[in-house]
């Protein structure tokens, strides 16, 4: 979704915080633990702005635990603790590989990448980069229905990874919850919520 500047200012002006709020996140920088269990890769661009974001951060907020690591991205790239989910703005486009190429970085076990969009740069350059890491299972959720499934199924099977199409953003809490508990050792899958 392309939003003009007025429209992007329109969001900002929108999601302006309280003074007493301090925003924490940062571009990211390397502060995480490697080996981290699970990286939650959380699309924050423009188009997730409404009901999509509140449910993702709803959602966020419901299965934070120790051993997660929050990458969440639009132009681009920021780490989250479990204190700046509620902080989190819609603005933005979807840098796509620069979330995954922090994650990978990370070295966690398992990631789990949730958009409603589609990637800067397009699915072919993202699909070269996941077939260079094929490690660690990336699990993809599709949010609403303006997300490229090709590509997300895509990425979760060369990873050995759960593709999950979530058309209702109400659904994400549970999504995660189940991706957070899945044996990765199993063969991957697709599953529509």
């Amino acid at each position: 979704m392309d939003l003009t500047n007025a429209q992007t200012n329109n969001i900002i002006a929108q999601q302006t915080r309280k003074k007493t709020q301090s925003l924490t996140l940062q571009t990211l920088k390397p502060k995480h633990s490697a080996n981290s269990n699970s990286t939650i890769l959380a699309d924050i661009s423009g188009s997730m702005y409404g009901e999509p974001l509140q449910q993702l951060k709803k959602a966020l907020k419901k299965v934070w635990r120790p051993g997660i690591t929050g990458i969440a991205f639009n132009s681009n790239i920021y780490s989250f603790e479990e204190q700046d989910i509620d902080t989190l703005p819609a603005t933005g486009s979807t840098d796509m590989i620069g979330a995954l190429s922090e994650g990978w970085k990370l070295e966690s076990g398992h990631m789990i990448l949730i958009t409603d969009g589609h990637p800067d740069g397009g699915a072919s350059e993202v699909l070269r980069n996941v077939r260079l890491h094929p490690t660690p299972p990336i699990d993809t959720i599709g949010v609403g229905t303006g997300y490229d499934a090709d590509l997300l199924k895509q990425i979760a099977e060369l990873t050995g990874g759960k593709f999950m199409d979530v058309s209702q953003p109400l659904l994400l809490t549970q999504t995660l919850e189940l991706l957070l508990l899945t044996d990765h050792s199993t063969q991957g899958g697709s599953i529509r919520l």
